[in-house]
């Protein structure tokens, strides 16, 4: 037993005088930097055994005589003669090689992939394709790996209404056959693909579309000069700047919230000879009608100054929709053309409705119509349209055109109080005399 441990022991000091003294000639492995360095030589000369103990097999390694020494000079992975080493031009060739080659494979696939003419679905309606790739839309191959999913989105409709009808053939049945000239086909889950086809693309216009707005709209603020920073009607810089955006001519304009409101009031309300003919409101600067986008932003500026009326209210109700507009208030708009032309008188046909009016009640209560009393009226509708007796006029004329609109009898109403007026036709008459407007 002393004699083992003092051959241990002098194992031990031997191999700490040869780490001591540098490493051995040959190293073979090296291992990390803080750990031991080991001589596979050594171990193989010395000790045997502790080579298995260390690795777990024996050592079966040959030991190089010398390890290969680099030149200096020359990097590491690259070839020491540099006639050999391809130059930049040989590297080019080969990339554009590789990548005739890629697109080569590309085409190569696409042309085994089969090209669907036409879909059968299972109510029996059949929708035909063009041959090659779908064009207008924004799937490609990375997205969308199937072409016949691509293609049934590509012949989508631009309206909304056709879009859920096109999409409601695929969601209403869950099972639909493909079938072309050479094979036939069945796709259980067409509809969840087409769904979630058509969801991407939507989302990708959308943010193509933000994108190009955003584009836009730098480009006319960029472009806005001094001219744009004037109402065109006031002639001055706006006090409640209302800003619109044009982009059929690229140009940014600047209107007052107050008269672009009274502006777009009475265009709604325009009428001739009593009858509504309402007028979509306009840029006041290129008199183009707006677009729904432009509408849209004049209701939330208009709104944020507090210079909304009645017009542009409903107008947003029936979402800017002129003849939905007119139907739901054509009976509104009507008595109120014919209030403003009687109350008014400021045109020829305001002045014949309530004329009209007036020999009309003469005849039937039998009251004598010469062509002095149609002239003495005439003048003063042209020459006092405010007078205290033709205000009366205008009220029971109001009350006779509104029965009539909505189907109600006022007859008996309005000849009273006409029989009443006309006793007081001389007084009127005399105080004609009395301003010099009849003789």
């Amino acid at each position: 037993m002393e004699q083992e441990q003092e051959q241990e022991q002098e194992q031990e000091q031997e191999q700490e005088q040869e780490l001591e003294g540098g490493l051995p000639p040959n190293p073979v492995l090296l291992l990390h930097p803080n750990t031991i360095v080991v001589s596979l030589e050594h171990l193989q000369e010395q000790n045997q055994g502790l080579f298995l103990q260390l690795f777990g097999f024996p050592n079966e390694i040959p030991v190089p005589e010398s390890l290969p020494v680099e030149p200096r000079g020359v990097r590491r992975g690259h070839p020491e003669d540099e006639a050999d080493s391809p130059n930049k031009r040989q590297r080019l060739d080969e990339s554009q090689t590789n990548s005739v080659e890629g697109e080569a494979e590309a085409e190569a696939e696409m042309a085994q992939e089969p090209d669907p003419i036409h879909l059968m679905l299972r109510t029996g309606e059949t929708i035909y394709f063009e041959e090659g790739e779908p064009r207008n839309i924004l799937l490609h191959k990375g997205i969308e790996p199937d072409i016949l999913v691509r293609k049934i989105i590509a012949k989508m409709p631009r309206s909304l209404h056709g879009r859920l009808q096109y999409l409601y053939k695929f969601i209403k049945t869950s099972e639909s056959p493909f079938e072309n000239e050479d094979n036939r086909q069945y796709f259980n889950d067409l509809r969840d693909r087409v769904v979630a086809a058509y969801m991407k693309e939507s989302k990708l216009r959308q943010a193509f579309k933000k994108c190009l707005n955003r584009w836009r709209i730098h480009r006319m603020d960029k472009g806005t000069n001094e001219e744009d920073e004037v109402d065109p009607i006031t002639l001055c810089p706006p006090d409640k700047p209302v800003i619109l955006y044009d982009w059929s001519v690229k140009r940014k304009f600047y209107l007052e919230a107050n008269t672009l409101a009274l502006l777009i009031e009475s265009k709604l309300l325009y009428h001739e000879g009593g009858f509504p003919i309402p007028v979509y409101p306009k840029n006041p600067r290129s008199n183009i009608e707006l677009t729904y986008q432009q509408l849209v932003s004049l209701y939330y500026q208009l709104q944020a100054h507090g210079e909304l009326l009645w017009g542009m209210s409903t107008l947003r109700q029936c979402n800017f929709n002129k003849k939905r507009w007119f139907k739901y208030h054509k009976s509104a708009i009507t008595v109120a053309a014919i209030k403003n032309s009687i109350s008014l008188l400021d045109t020829r046909d305001g002045v014949d409705l309530l004329s009209d009016f007036i020999f009309a009640k003469m005849e039937e209560l039998r009251f004598q119509v010469t062509r002095y009393v149609t002239d003495n009226y005439l003048d003063a509708m042209a020459r006092v349209p405010t007078h205290w007796y033709l205000e009366k006029w205008k009220y029971l004329a109001m009350v006779h055109y509104e029965g009539a609109h909505f189907g109600e009898d006022r007859t008996r109403y309005v000849n009273s109080c006409s029989f009443k007026l006309f006793r007081k036709q001389n007084q009127f008459f005399n105080e004609l005399r009395s301003m010099n407007i009849i003789r």
